[in-house]
């Protein structure tokens, strides 16, 4: 690599080597995190695809061959930091750290355009599965278009990455004087952009077929429910709903009208892809700043490079699994995901979703507790008490009292011996009675024995 002009070098400061100015523990903590969570949610997809739905596929084994180099990126960023010095301005660097820290820089770009491009293949794979299972032809042909055009991109600039420089140990070989190697901003610029243009182009497809495999099964719903509905109408129309007007009256649930109250998942691919897209855009800005110094500070700006370029690829890798993901959380946390589902119903009110998430959640069978059962207090001699015999619903109603008074008089208003109503009270022989209904409402008693 040929070293900044005499003029640049000039104007850099005394190198401190003791107690220089550094970024801190932040890349170091940053790419810690995202290894984890990436491992995490890779080690998921696998166990759903394999234990679960038992449908391990080709955008499964692709996203493992893309977990490969995005754990190694994170895991060279980590060590740079520490031991080569990655944290610190390019004029606090020791000079015999600089050829090793070269090498790793050639290495990284490397595993970033193998993760990258990996990455975007696991999601089209994924999105031609789906696309054949739902039928979506013109989906199916674009997602293979732009799998192509990826293959392509990824060897042409992996090509490029290992010739750069003739010989390539010219790349991490100090030199006052020009060398046979490309123009490495131009060259960064070119593949940033084009990455991040196939990045937004794959976030904005990938929703997509997972919009047109939710408006289906919809459909189908609505018509499956709108024939029972005609069944049921047709066999016992007066037990089910009843005649309104003459006429029998259905509603049927209809199909996502549009992107409005489709699935959560939907919404997280669009967000997670974005995500993407704008840290490969900081990605880009950041490399083309550090090629284009103008005081050749490119390992202190290089850091911010490094961390954009971890996000970029983690995070696409946890977008790509999002979709396989969902059958293990359904299974092992079915109250918080149909808890976050309702939450994402009652906010775009679809009644469907609610439905839906109710009719899930009471599927789910309750766990008994025994031992909870044994610690309660039971009453004293609740042991000894004599069980009750059933109820007899056919033993005959008791006599009725007889009462000579009228359900509409009031019995202030009227006036009563006591005499009579002793006697009336000591009387027990059975009467009948008859009931009236006046056109105010009122109910009257009259006995007629």
């Amino acid at each position: 690599m040929q070293l900044p002009p005499a003029y640049v070098l000039a104007a850099w400061p005394k190198p401190n080597y003791t107690n220089p100015e550094t970024r801190g523990p932040v890349l170091v903590v940053v790419l810690s995190i995202l290894l984890v969570v990436v491992t995490f949610v890779v080690g998921v997809r696998v166990y759903t695809r394999c234990c679960i739905t038992h449908g391990f596929g080709f955008d499964d084994t692709l996203i493992l061959l893309a977990f490969l180099p995005t754990t190694a990126f994170s895991i060279a960023g980590i060590v740079g930091s520490l031991h080569l010095q990655w944290n610190r301005h390019t004029w606090d660097v020791e000079p015999s750290l600089l050829a090793l820290g070269l090498k790793m820089n050639l290495t990284l770009q490397i595993l970033f355009d193998a993760a990258t491009n990996l990455t975007k293949l696991s999601m089209l794979a994924l999105l031609v599965r789906i696309t054949r299972a739902s039928g979506h032809r013109t989906a199916r042909r674009a997602a293979l278009g732009i799998a192509a055009v990826v293959t392509a991109d990824a060897t042409v600039f992996l090509i490029v990455d290992v010739s750069q420089c003739r010989p390539l140990a010219a790349y991490w070989t100090l030199s006052v004087g020009p060398q046979r190697c490309i123009d490495q901003a131009s060259h960064l610029l070119s593949a940033g952009i084009f990455n991040t243009v196939m990045d937004a182009a794959i976030a904005l497809f990938f929703p997509v077929p997972f919009r047109h495999a939710a408006v289906r099964a919809a459909a189908d719903a609505a018509t499956t429910a709108t024939t029972a509905t005609t069944t049921s109408l047709a066999t016992t129309p007066t037990d089910r709903l009843g005649p309104v007007n003459g006429k029998f009256k259905a509603e049927a649930p209809t199909a996502y009208p549009g992107w409005r109250g489709l699935p959560p998942i939907v919404g997280g691919l669009l967000v997670g892809g974005l995500a993407v897209v704008a840290a490969g855009a900081a990605r880009t800005f950041y490399t083309w700043a550090a090629a284009t110094s103008s005081d050749g500070d490119v390992i202190w700006r290089n850091a911010l490079v490094l961390l954009a370029s971890a996000l970029e690829l983690n995070i696409a890798v946890v977008v790509a699994s999002l979709p396989a993901m969902k059958p293990f959380f359904c299974r092992c946390l079915p109250a918080i995901f149909a808890d976050v589902r309702l939450w994402f119903a009652s906010v775009k009110g679809d009644w469907q979703a609610r439905l839906g998430t109710m009719k899930r959640r009471a599927s789910v069978p309750s766990v008994p507790l025994p031992w909870l059962k044994a610690m309660l207090p039971k009453p004293r001699g609740a042991d000894k008490l004599p069980a009750k015999p059933p109820p007899d619903l056919n033993k005959p109603l008791p006599a009725v009292q007889s009462v000579d008074h009228e359900a509409n008089v009031s019995r202030t208003e009227r006036q009563v011996s006591p005499v009579t109503v002793r006697q009336s009270e000591a009387l027990t022989l059975p009467s009948v009675y008859d009931f009236q209904t006046h056109e105010d409402g009122i109910i009257s008693v009259h006995r007629v024995n």
